[in-house]
């Protein structure tokens, strides 16, 4: 659990809970940890372009991404709210 949370603490993803705090930003609460870790790997080495996302991935060593996978799932996801009328 500690080095999870050192993961998430060295990662610049406004995602404490895994559920963004911006609605352009996608929320990561309760995605699958491959596929997590992976789009984070792919974002550090380039592979995937994402100027921002390069930025809050620089810090990540692979422990730390495989970390985040693991820790994102476990989070509950917010629902989107419904559109008031």
């Amino acid at each position: 659990e500690m080095s999870m949370v050192t993961g998430v603490q060295t990662c610049a993803l406004p995602i404490s809970d895994g559920n963004s705090i911006n609605p352009v930003w996608p929320s990561l609460a309760g995605q699958h940890e491959e596929y997590t870790a992976r789009q984070l790997s792919l974002f550090k080495s380039g592979e995937r372009k994402n100027a921002v996302m390069a930025g809050m991935v620089a810090g990540l060593n692979t422990e730390d991404m495989q970390n985040l996978g693991a820790y994102l799932p476990v989070k509950k996801p917010n629902l989107p709210q419904l559109m008031k009328t």
